[in-house]
């Protein structure tokens, strides 16, 4: 059995499904971290330990291009190993939306990396735009989440409509279309609205710009509590204005829930024509987009959720990914 070194700067849903099926056919070992602070010598303690992990794995896997999977990339080409990168959205945006981004740890793994592997078609398409030097090593597998036979069943819904928005920074408040969201809810009094996973300074700032009292701002929960949430929301709102793949707005649909998301590439790409998109910043057809998917019928949440099952089942990515390794280097 191969060895594969996994390498990821934080744990994330989506990124621990992947070292569930990697390790399937793979011995798994999983990138050294440590807590100092972002320091020099914090740098050069990683990029000293993941070559001592790489040059005893065979595969390099990492999530992210970012100075962790520069270090894992260097390393494997010093030490003759095969490299593998997931890109986030957020690389993409940095580079291909912000000028002048165009240098750095992105470039250098563009470069030198064995495989690109992309989650969204859209970042796809900007990265084949951007660089199509490196269009050869770009393969795109959406990411995928866990379906049981809840989703399939007959859901009674309430008068719910969620958004979820972890994190604790400022910065998430506007990025995540939080503003949209309780003037929406300002809109419709008779319906509950609930964000789910703020904390810190994020929910002080939500608390300061509240104005109803139709709102809850739940805390970060387990994945088996926030399903109970989607399970009880009619709608599911998504206003962000940039996201990488918006894997909450899939597990949303999954429990057919109707979606409102905001006209950015990714979040029409995830709905796929159903629900309901909404104009940056157009409060007005927010509020009116939210009270017709609150009187969509039962039937359509179950061919929401019907599409999101068959494009987004982690099965999926697992025959995917797995393959794409497989045909690349089981053989050599």
């Amino acid at each position: 059995m191969k060895r594969l070194l996994f390498i990821s700067a934080y744990s994330a849903p989506f990124i621990e499904g992947d070292k569930a099926f990697l390790r399937k056919e793979y011995q798994v070992e999983l990138s050294t971290g440590n807590r100092f602070s972002k320091t020099v010598w914090n740098y050069l303690l990683i990029f000293i330990i993941t070559g001592w992990q790489v040059l005893h794995n065979d595969i390099v896997y990492c999530w992210f291009a970012d100075f962790r999977a520069r270090a894992g990339v260097f390393w494997a080409r010093i030490f003759r190993r095969k490299s593998i990168v997931v890109i986030g959205g957020y690389e993409v945006k940095d580079i291909v939306y912000d000028e002048g981004r165009k240098a750095g740890h992105f470039q250098y793994i563009l470069s030198q990396a064995n495989l690109l592997l992309t989650v969204s078609d859209h970042y796809q398409k900007c990265l084949q735009e951007s660089f199509p030097e490196y269009a050869g090593k770009l393969k795109m597998v959406y990411n995928g989440i866990e379906i049981t036979d809840q989703n399939k069943a007959v859901i009674k819904k309430e008068k719910l409509v969620i958004t979820v928005c972890s994190g604790k920074t400022v910065s998430r408040f506007e990025g995540k279309g939080i503003d949209i969201f309780l003037a929406a809810a300002e809109r419709l009094p008779d319906f509950q609205f609930a964000i789910i996973g703020a904390e810190g300074e994020l929910k002080k700032a939500i608390l300061a710009k509240q104005t109803s009292n139709n709102i809850q701002i739940v805390p970060p929960v387990q994945q088996a509590e926030l399903s109970q949430w989607y399970r009880k929301a009619k709608v599911y709102c998504q206003f962000s204005r940039h996201e990488s793949f918006g894997l909450a707005l899939v597990e949303a649909m999954s429990w057919q829930c109707v979606p409102v998301v905001n006209n950015i590439a990714s979040l029409q790409e995830r709905t796929g024509g159903s629900g309901f998109v909404v104009e940056d910043g157009n409060l007005q057809q927010a509020g009116k987009f939210i009270e017709h998917a609150m009187n969509e019928s039962e039937e359509t949440g179950r061919k929401i959720a019907e599409r999101a099952i068959s494009l987004y089942d982690i099965r999926n990515r697992e025959i995917a990914v797995l393959t794409i390794l497989r045909d690349a280097w089981n053989n050599e």
